[in-house]
């Protein structure tokens, strides 16, 4: 074997051999007894260095809560990085929450440091990414602190004695690698000793949770402090309650039983339980709740369990946010996954993933046994005429004002200004999830129904092709199970037309009785769909101002007073102007241009009632006993 030359002489025939390109650098390493790039073999390594060279990023946070600055310290250590550069990008929103909440915002004290504790050169590229200069370092370290002062369930807090932390809003991730696992350790402040998620807990290692992918990470809330730790089983499953701000006078055993009757309705109505374990946070101070893969976060006002109605409210609220674990975490349209942590997910189906919510939260609690039919026909007539009388009833459809969430009121549910312009899908996804219901038994002879529906979507799209569904989806499976069109309701989603509440609630021999009296505010007297190329008239009430200016349906509106016409304008216009004053309007009606001066008109509130009809027929008796049974017997 012949000696090798020093690296010395070596470097030095290297070096003066750069300008003149890669054939002198070949011949000096010939000269130096040493093979060419070209023909240079692999280099040898150990089993473990070839087997860390081809291992995934291995991602493991750790966070320190820190009561008296309001903020989380957050440390990432990354493993098995790879190139020059690592981009570690922050969610700009949560899922559940339809807002861009800019999370990013709340970082501070950004650091970035090699296995060695060397720094690493880091700039912030976008508003919610981080450019690290990694070097091909082995091991990166990243440590950052994140404000936690607003005490709301899709944001961080951090009081004296708890906190809640919310993962979009916390941990980074790699850009298209949110298949990888990652681990999460908490150091807690002394007095603190509880933790509650639900995510996994690691065996052997003490507040360290696990977490299969980062959208189960981001989906899992955190409760840390001296919370009330309650429990219970379904169908084998943990259930885990983590309980703070209710009065002790509020009885634990009550809450314990009328959860686990929620669970068992929900499992009962899907025939399935699809989660490992489940845990509802339960935070009494504060108004919200988010839904989540394995848990539920939900903040109220504890006081309002210690009066009769103020309880069945929160159970409504507890069986929505619970019922969601089927319906948009794994029953979901298309756009709601997999998700764009970065910018608006956008869907005209919300008034399915939130209304239907809003329609089943109190039907469970009649299959619960929590409530009567009485109590429940009671709340749903409520809810028609909160739903009739908002003010954007007649100008946004519910495929609308789901599309249009992300830029308007939240769900249609913000304050007056909003309401103004907006309806929300909630109260009208209600309705509609009712009609769909009382179609398909009555369609099907009571062989089927939503619920049937929902089983379907879980099976085909959840189980079976792992996507969400598309609109013509979601109405083929309801038209599947009726055994019929049902382009009438389908209609009222995309449109602002009246609906036939006396056809639908007839089916189960339910009688609709509807008033009307003087109300604040003026109206055009024309009904629109906004989703049809523009705003286009979907109906005009007779005697209106737009029959008198023979404005018909299908007609198309140009300009409002001049403005572009939207459904925003056209309530815009009306919250601006009083009955009695004229507007313009420019439309188009079989190809031809026109404009009109109108007289507004004034609104009227109306008020629906409900009641069961005296002699129902048969069909009528058996679907609505078989809508509004009970399922889940008394717990013990």
């Amino acid at each position: 074997m012949r000696s090798p030359r020093p690296l010395a002489v070596i470097c030095a025939v290297a070096a003066s051999a750069v300008i003149g390109g890669v054939v002198i650098l070949c011949t000096a390493l010939a000269a130096a007894g040493l093979p060419s790039p070209a023909q240079a073999s692999p280099a040898q390594s150990s089993p473990a260095q070839a087997a860390a060279a081809q291992a995934p990023p291995s991602l493991a946070f750790t966070v320190t809560p820190r009561p008296s600055r309001h903020e989380f310290h957050v440390v990432l250590r990354c493993a098995h990085l790879r190139g020059e550069m690592q981009d570690f990008e922050m969610p700009a929103w949560m899922p559940g929450f339809y807002r861009i909440l800019h999370y990013a915002r709340h970082v501070s004290r950004f650091q970035a440091r090699d296995g060695q504790g060397r720094r690493l050169g880091w700039e912030q590229v976008t508003p919610h990414t981080w450019r690290v200069v990694t070097g091909h370092a082995p091991i990166v370290i990243l440590s950052y602190d994140v404000a936690a002062t607003r005490p709301f369930v899709a944001d961080n807090s951090i009081s004296t004695t708890s906190a809640f932390l919310a993962p979009p809003g916390t941990f980074l991730y790699l850009p298209g690698q949110l298949a990888l696992p990652a681990t999460v350790t908490f150091h807690l402040p002394p007095s603190w000793r509880r933790i509650s998620s639900g995510l996994a807990p690691v065996a052997g290692r003490p507040r360290t949770f696990t977490a299969s992918n980062f959208n189960l990470l981001f989906d899992s809330p955190v409760l840390m402090g001296n919370q009330q730790i309650l429990h219970f089983r379904v169908r084998g499953r943990p259930h885990t309650i983590a309980m703070e701000y209710v009065p002790a006078s509020v009885p634990r055993g009550k809450i314990v039983r009328d959860l686990r009757r929620i669970v068992e309705a929900g499992t009962t109505l899907m025939r399935t339980i699809p989660y490992p374990r489940y845990t509802f946070l339960l935070i009494g101070r504060g108004d919200g709740g988010i839904e989540h893969l394995t848990s539920a976060a939900i903040s109220f006002n504890g006081r309002d369990l210690t009066t009769p109605a103020g309880y069945r409210t929160w159970l409504s609220y507890v069986a929505h946010e619970y019922f969601h674990t089927f319906n948009v975490k794994r029953i979901r349209p298309l756009a709601l996954g997999p998700f764009d942590y970065e910018t608006e997910n956008l869907t005209h189906m919300l008034w399915v993933s939130e209304g239907l919510e809003v329609y089943y939260e109190d039907l469970l609690l009649v299959r619960a046994g929590l409530i009567t039919p009485a109590q429940y026909l009671a709340t749903l007539q409520h809810e028609i005429n909160v739903f009739e009388n908002e003010p954007g009833r007649p100008y946004e459809s519910a495929t609308e004002s789901s599309w249009y969430t992300w830029t308007s009121s939240y769900g249609g549910r913000g304050g007056a200004a909003g309401r103004n312009i907006t309806i929300s899908y909630y109260d009208n996804g209600a309705m509609l999830g009712a009609m769909l219901d009382l179609a398909i038994r009555h369609d099907s002879h009571n062989a089927h129904s939503l619920g049937t529906v929902m089983r379907a979507l879980y099976r085909d799209y959840f189980l079976r092709d792992r996507r969400g569904f598309t609109d013509a989806e979601f109405r083929a499976a309801c038209e599947r199970a009726a055994g019929r069109s049902l382009a009438p309701i389908f209609r009222y989603a995309a449109t602002t037309a009246p609906m036939n509440y006396r056809k639908y609630f007839g089916y189960a021999g339910i009688r609709v009785a509807v008033r009307s009296a003087p109300a604040a505010g003026a109206t055009l007297g024309l009904d629109t769909d906004a989703d049809a190329g523009g705003l286009v008239v979907s109906g005009v009430r007779p005697g209106s101002p737009a029959a008198r200016a023979a404005i018909r349906r299908g007609d198309q509106l140009l300009t409002l007073e001049g403005t572009p016409a939207s459904a925003r304008a056209l309530s815009r216009l009306l919250a601006s102007h009083q009955p009695g004053q004229t507007v313009t309007v420019t439309l188009r009606h079989d190809g031809v241009r026109r404009s009109v001066w109108l007289t507004l008109a004034g609104r009227r509130k109306w008020t629906y009632s409900l009641r069961r009809g005296a002699h129902p027929d048969p069909l009528q008796a058996a679907t609505l006993r078989r809508w509004l049974r009970r399922t889940v017997l008394a717990s013990r």
